[in-house]
């Protein structure tokens, strides 16, 4: 809600249905009138959801933003499908974490498999903010040249942010 009312920006402002009714009174209680243009709109957004997603078609989203959403593992792979098929190439994810947490570094671990690239923006005790970036891939090696870009990867074992190439990493890759 703050880049749209900062800076103008077309958002899309997604839950699970049942919230909806919430996301709205904050949307009523932060935009009046002067700001309409800016006014975020507001849609259920239930992971995996093909009518949802439908629903939510156009131009693939810049950015998607989302906070406190990787708590079970079972979450993960729809959240990785929807946005996929939401055709969006960068994300940026508040995600609560805990020492010991396994659904971070099982997300962190789908994301990459998936071919996303992540890498570590800011982190505290008890949360992490992590980028995500879905490049597209060369098709094959040969057309890898000296100036293929680095992606940088969250190491899950040590917490640390490392480069990589550009490519989606394997299933054996430790990260």
């Amino acid at each position: 809600m703050a880049v749209a009312r900062l800076q103008g920006a077309h958002v899309t402002l997604t839950d699970v249905p049942w919230l909806l009714p919430l996301t709205r009174l904050n949307v009523e209680a932060n935009f009046d009138g002067e700001r309409e243009m800016a006014r975020p709109v507001v849609a259920p957004l239930r992971w995996g959801s093909a009518s949802d997603i439908e629903k939510l078609s156009g131009l693939p989203p810049e950015l998607l933003i989302g906070s406190d959403i990787v708590y079970e593992e079972l979450a993960v792979k729809p959240l990785l499908d929807t946005m996929t098929q939401l055709r969006s190439r960068h994300a940026i994810f508040a995600v609560g974490w805990r020492e010991g947490g396994a659904a971070l570094s099982f997300f962190l671990r789908a994301a990459a498999e998936g071919g996303w690239y992540t890498s570590l923006l800011a982190e505290s005790r008890t949360a992490k903010v992590v980028r995500l970036i879905r490049p597209e891939p060369p098709k094959t090696a040969a057309q890898l040249s000296p100036t293929t870009p680095m992606a940088m990867h969250l190491d899950a074992a040590s917490g640390r942010t490392l480069p990589s190439l550009a490519l989606p990493l394997s299933l054996d890759s430790p990260f």
